[in-house]
């Protein structure tokens, strides 16, 4: 048996057991081995293990994979070889004390007993661990599982699961101990649905620091509008300038909104705060690639068409183009929910996202309509406001240019609104069917 190890030789040296076949390593939780550094991409490299031989391949990282410091793209690995994902050094070797043939798998950690009291005076590790522990990074979420190596607890979407043996095994993504599950007595609580929960999912913007939230989120929309203006003035230099404002608001409300589902998913009941910028790659460009992948994903099969519409002049096509037009409408929000929850474009094809909208149509079907609402309201608002204010900015009068800032300001806020009510219920779709969808089960 071969594991990974990762640092090693150094005081941060963690590793994972490599299962025959494909291991998959990267620094999202949809792989087989998570690697949380900046510098190794969501989906980075390929271990395809057979017997004592290693291939590695690298999946199109951005920061590459080097094997004794040179890039690589498919390699085969020799004994003492290291490896380099990103800035991350990692090593491939035998296990230490690798099982006789045919043995049975360690069993797992016991769980931790269940909570009891603790006297003064102290008393047993296990019941120093009892009571309400909350989860490391979602401190509003409970900590169903501990890490004896880290000494924290964890939530459920911060721990890795992989099968050994026909059992579910939880990872620490830190440090790549086996976590125990933590066992902790209290009053029985009814799992809310779906519908149960609708209602106050219209509150959910306003929770918290929810309105200050919203006022962000509307100017970055603004920055999108104005973008897309400064796109269509024809001079190369406002093309260029509202590309980049386009660049930084999208990949800016995509992680925003990615934000939202991780939250909601966690059971936190209020809206998460505004995302970083230390990293412009990672907190901008690549977000922006997601979403644009994401929406050509979606729509290009309908802009394709368009396009041969407009070159053929075909009437007839007109049909194909509004059907593919409706369906990637309908087809959008389950996708974004896939990216955002596994943290790859690649999630949005057609074998994740078709099951899962047959899974869940009614809880879907209502999503959907929230969000339909966000379109027809900012095309009613901009359609109002262009018949009350005609003259736009070139009106002379000061009123009616305060009056139509005002209106965009008004419509802006509604459509903003309803965007973080429609993205809460996807997460909220995920949280109450995610053992249905089964998206990280695997």
């Amino acid at each position: 048996m071969l594991r990974l190890v990762v640092n090693p030789g150094s005081p941060a040296a963690w590793e994972m057991p490599l299962k025959p076949g494909a291991n998959l390593v990267g620094r999202n939780s949809a792989n087989d081995i998570t690697i949380a550094d900046p510098s190794v991409s969501g989906s980075h490299c390929r271990l395809d293990v057979s017997g004592e031989s290693v291939r590695i391949t690298d999946l199109g990282s951005t920061n590459g994979t080097f094997v004794d410091e040179r890039p690589v793209s498919e390699s085969v690995l020799q004994p003492g070889q290291v490896l380099r994902l990103g800035g991350v050094k990692v090593a491939v070797l035998p296990a230490e004390e690798a099982p006789a043939a045919g043995a049975p798998l360690p069993a797992p950690p016991p769980p931790i007993a269940a909570a009891r009291p603790v006297s003064a005076a102290g008393g047993s590790t296990e019941a120093k661990l009892a009571g309400p522990h909350t989860c490391k990074h979602h401190p509003k979420t409970p900590g169903r599982f501990f890490c004896r190596q880290c000494g924290q607890f964890f939530c459920e979407l911060c721990v890795s699961t992989r099968q050994a043996g026909g059992v579910q095994h939880k990872f620490c993504r830190h440090c790549g101990a086996e976590c125990a599950p933590v066992r902790v007595q209290a009053q029985p609580v009814v799992e809310k649905g779906f519908f149960s929960r609708l209602p106050g999912a219209f509150l959910y913007p306003f929770r918290g620091a929810g309105v200050l939230m919203v006022v962000a989120g509307m100017v970055i929309l603004a920055m999108l509008k104005f973008g897309a203006m400064m796109m269509q003035m024809g001079s190369l230099r406002f093309l260029i300038f509202g590309l980049i404002l386009q660049i930084f608001a999208g990949g800016y409300l995509f992680s925003f909104l990615q934000n939202i589902i991780h939250s909601t998913a966690a059971e936190d009941p209020e809206l998460p705060d505004l995302p970083g910028l230390a990293n412009f790659m990672d907190d901008i460009l690549l977000p922006f690639l997601r979403l644009l992948g994401l929406v050509t994903f979606c729509f290009g099969p309908a802009l394709a068409l368009a396009v041969w519409l407009a070159i053929s002049g075909n009437s007839a096509l007109g049909i194909a183009v509004i059907a593919a037009m409706l369906f990637g409408l309908a087809y959008f929000p389950m996708a974004f929910l896939a990216v955002a929850i596994l943290d790859t474009v690649t999630s949005a094809n057609p074998l994740v996202v078709v099951p899962s909208i047959l899974k869940v149509p009614a809880e879907y079907f209502v999503t959907l309509l929230v969000l339909g609402g966000v379109f027809v309201f900012r095309a009613l608002g901009d359609f109002l406001v262009g018949i009350l204010f005609p003259e736009g900015f070139s009106t002379h009068s000061m009123g009616a240019l305060f009056g139509m800032l005002g209106a965009q300001v008004f419509w802006a806020f509604i459509s903003l609104y309803l965007l973080i009510v429609a993205t809460h219920l996807l997460g909220l779709l995920y949280v109450t069917r995610k053992h249905k969808l089964g998206w990280l089960e695997h």
